[in-house]
């Protein structure tokens, strides 16, 4: 048969997928070099009006890590004198937003145009008991105080665009707060607007749930499952949280996540 040439994609790797550079400016820590060079971001900028940094680096590496940091995600009430609402530990590709009231509104998503196979990277996780209930419930969950607390990582490719996924802001006519570069807005006060694996924009999508305490560090895997092959992504998104429904004020203030040394992977 004809001789035929197949040339494989490059494999890009995940932007400070080690967690080693931080800064603090004004006070606020960001996960990158600057606030502006940050490819990820945290609800740090929101959390600070509280006098409180949910993410920050510590020391405490992975077993092995050549880096010298990890990040720690802690589930905080973000209020002063204990009036307030619950914040969730996070970290995630993409930038803060902005501040209505005590909501957040966070961008998900940078461009992105490999198509990995997983994600691999080291976590532990102290699983608190629910402490705060916000007013309203994910579909189809049920939770109380006193239930286990989950944390969560999950990991999307797909084809967002800011005018389908990044409309917020509805009491002021659908602004369009979401960007090519950063497409994707989940505004707290709409659950409407919070991020759907099952959108038709998902390529491919896998996650990580954990429904208890893990106290070493342990390796996991996220194997990346694709809904088309013969699609190419224009975004990734990966999110990290230390309470699954922080989205919804639900959590424990006891809940933390460590997460160190992220990469994907592009070969089985």
């Amino acid at each position: 048969s004809p001789v035929e040439t197949v040339t494989t994609e490059p494999e890009t790797p995940l932007t400070n997928g080690g967690f080693e550079e931080w800064c603090t400016e004004k006070d606020i820590v960001y996960p990158g070099p600057t606030r502006d060079a940050a490819y990820w971001s945290t609800g740090n900028t929101g959390a600070a009006l509280a006098n409180t940094t949910l993410t920050n680096k510590v020391t405490d590496t992975r077993p092995g890590s050549t880096g010298r940091y990890a990040a720690q995600l802690e589930s905080k009430l973000a209020g002063i004198a204990g009036i307030g609402k619950l914040a969730a530990g996070n970290l995630f590709i993409g930038q803060y937003v902005g501040t209505r009231g005590t909501n957040g509104i966070v961008g998900f998503g940078r461009p992105f145009t490999r198509r990995p196979v997983a994600l691999r990277g080291w976590a532990k996780y102290t699983c608190g008991k629910i402490t705060d209930v916000g007013t309203t419930q994910p579909t189809g969950v049920t939770i109380a105080k006193g239930d286990p607390d989950n944390g969560i990582i999950y990991v999307a490719l797909g084809t967002w665009t800011p005018e389908e996924y990044g409309v917020c802001e509805k009491e002021t006519d659908n602004k369009i707060l979401g960007t090519a570069e950063v497409p994707i807005c989940v505004d707290t006060r709409d659950k409407n607007t919070f991020f759907n694996p099952k959108s038709a924009a998902v390529i491919a999508y896998g996650e990580l749930v954990f429904d208890k305490s893990v106290s070493e560090w342990q390796q996991f895997t996220i194997k990346l499952a694709y809904n088309a092959t013969n699609q190419v992504p224009t975004h990734i998104v990966l999110v990290c949280s230390a309470s699954r429904y922080g989205d919804y004020y639900i959590g424990s203030r006891d809940s933390k996540m460590w997460v160190d040394d992220f990469e994907l992977v592009y070969d089985e």
